[in-house]
Order: structure tokens, then sequence, then C-alpha cells
């Protein structure tokens, strides 16, 4: 995936003085199968929800769930 929201969302964060460490949280399950898992991602700030997704590959749901964090705060992606 050649996008890199996470990274982004990492860097907003670090940028605006928040120690991202503790601003910044996921909340990751998954459903299905072992063959044919689908993962749920939560990106949190400070603990409030900003962006969720599900997709069949880890990295994938949260560089989405990340993508909506940005854009929920005004950040352009």
């Amino acid at each position: 995936m050649s996008a890199r929201y996470v990274m982004t969302l990492n860097n907003y964060l670090q940028g605006i003085g928040g120690n991202e460490a503790s601003t910044l949280s996921w909340e990751e399950s998954t459903s299905g199968p072992p063959h044919a898992l689908i993962w749920f991602v939560v990106c949190k700030i400070r603990g409030q929800p900003y962006g969720s997704a599900s997709a069949s590959q880890k990295m994938a749901a949260k560089e989405e769930a990340a993508r909506q964090a940005l854009i929920r705060l005004g950040i352009p992606v």
C-alpha cells in the first residue's frame, strides 16, 4: 500500500505537540475463520474514535482508519 496515512497521522499529532504515544491508540479485532480473517480497526485519539475500517489485511484496515481520522481532523489526504 503506497499511502502512508498512519505515518502522516503520527507526524501530525507529534507536530501539534501531543505525545502521540498516549494520544493515539488503536483498537483491533478479527472476525471469521482463520483462513479468511476480517480485521476491524478503530483509530482513537485521546480515547475518542476518529476513524474505523475493516479489511482482509490488518495494515489495510489500519491505514483506512487513519485516513478517516485525518479527514475528520481537517488534514488533506
